[in-house]
């Protein structure tokens, strides 16, 4: 599929490829980079997909594990407890 100049992926593609690269952002020692990322990805997704949906419950855990990684152990264990309130 080509794009124009300006044109966004299809959501889900484009929401595919955000979370990659928020990873990969982390995974090369952006770990402040990453966490924006996730958080950014995280507000489009709940705007568009709802709180419930698998890729948005995705996108918040991996915001957990980065949050963790990048030293605040306190706040990953805050955001996986708000997680998983959530989903009961």
């Amino acid at each position: 599929m080509q794009l124009r100049l300006g044109e966004r992926p299809p959501l889900r593609r484009h929401h595919t490829i955000a979370q990659q690269l928020a990873s990969l952002t982390g995974e090369t020692g952006d770990l402040a980079g990453a966490i924006s990322q996730f958080r950014e990805l995280l507000d489009d997704q709940l705007r568009v997909l709802g709180p419930d949906h698998p890729d948005t419950l995705s996108t918040r855990s991996n915001l957990a594990f980065w949050t963790g990684q990048a030293g605040d152990p306190a706040g990953a264990i805050s955001q996986l407890h708000e997680l998983l309130d959530s989903r009961e």
